[in-house]
């Protein structure tokens, strides 16, 4: 049974910080970025450990999602400044590991397999 409240909408939002997730991963690992970026990542953490927020935690939803925004901005800001040829390779790799057809679902991508077939009757 579908949930009505998944909307592929959703399901890409959550695929793409999925993915920045795992390109931020492969990127720390990458002795080719500066040791100075790699500290990058970690700073939201101190603001999210921090007791004081702009917008209390005890807000419900509200609260966590300033939290959240701060997180992914480091991320963001931690890719940006990182070599974008460095960026790409890894972004290359994370899209051909990729399980068939994942990298292929957008709406460019529109391609015809050609191929044959018959019918096989077993007697």
């Amino acid at each position: 049974m579908k949930n009505p409240n998944i909307t592929p909408e959703k399901i890409g939002i959550l695929k793409s910080i999925f993915n920045h997730i795992r390109l931020v991963g492969r990127l720390l690992r990458d002795s080719r970025v500066p040791s100075y970026l790699k500290l990058l990542p970690f700073a939201p953490l101190l603001y999210v450990l921090f007791p004081l927020d702009l917008i209390p935690d005890l807000i419900p939803v509200i609260g966590q999602m300033d939290d959240l925004g701060v997180v992914l901005l480091g991320l963001q800001t931690f890719i940006s400044l990182t070599p974008q040829h460095i960026v790409q390779e890894h972004r290359n790799d994370l899209a051909a590991s990729q399980p068939f057809g994942a990298a292929a679902s957008g709406p460019d991508s529109r391609e015809t397999i050609d191929g044959s077939w018959k019918v096989v009757d077993k007697e």
